[in-house]
């Protein structure tokens, strides 16, 4: 009797994001309002929303390049508010919000709970596929890893590393609304549609 890896493998991932879903519920009950917001502001389900999250990150930004904060300060002041927040925004959330707790705000906390399991297992996944090419193949994987790793220290060596940040959180927080709104399939979309692609492809082809 022979037994399916492929199923096996899926069966031990389905079983794992079932928990893994299980317990983020449970991490994430005390804040389960504040996630819900959250979730709505990512995924811009009001007009005014990108612009607020472009505005925030920009000012945060913009204060840490004014003040020319070090690294060490910038990194205890975010665990600072960090702490803070974790301690006083559930308080603050239950005594604003009174709406009560409904089975469609539940279904939508086990979505956002499915979404955040997703991410966890996929980056676990790629990291071990990753480990496993190191294991494997390294004539493959240290010539590539040293090649990236120079090109970023490139980069960073001509472009200001606040701005390279600036841009990679900015672009993080808006690619949960490009995808939802569909902004993202539209654009690849129309780039595949180009003259110069279907050029391109059909010289490839020749």
């Amino acid at each position: 009797m022979t037994v399916n890896m492929s199923d096996t493998n899926n069966s031990c991932l389905a079983i794992e994001k079932d928990a893994c879903v299980k317990k983020l519920k449970r991490n994430l009950d005390r804040w389960r309002e504040l996630v819900l917001f959250l979730h709505s502001v990512l995924l811009w389900k009001k007009k005014a929303y990108p612009w607020v999250t472009f505005a925030a990150v920009t000012f945060l930004f913009a204060e840490i390049a004014l003040y020319d904060l070090s690294i060490v300060t910038i990194t205890s002041l975010f665990l600072l508010i960090f702490t803070l927040f974790d301690f006083l925004a559930p308080i603050v959330i239950g005594a604003i919000v009174k709406e009560e707790w409904t089975a469609s705000k539940q279904k939508e906390l086990e979505d956002v709970c499915k979404i955040l399991a997703n991410v966890m297992i996929s980056t676990k996944v790629y990291y071990a596929s990753l480990m496993e090419v190191k294991a494997t193949r390294p004539n493959l994987y240290y010539p590539v890893s040293l090649a990236t790793l120079c090109i970023f220290a490139w980069i960073g060596n001509y472009i200001s590393n606040l701005f390279i940040t600036y841009a990679i959180v900015l672009s993080l927080v808006m690619l949960p609304g490009l995808i939802h709104l569909g902004i993202l399939q539209k654009y690849y979309k129309s780039l595949l549609s180009q003259d110069f692609v279907k050029n391109f492809t059909k010289a490839k082809a020749q």
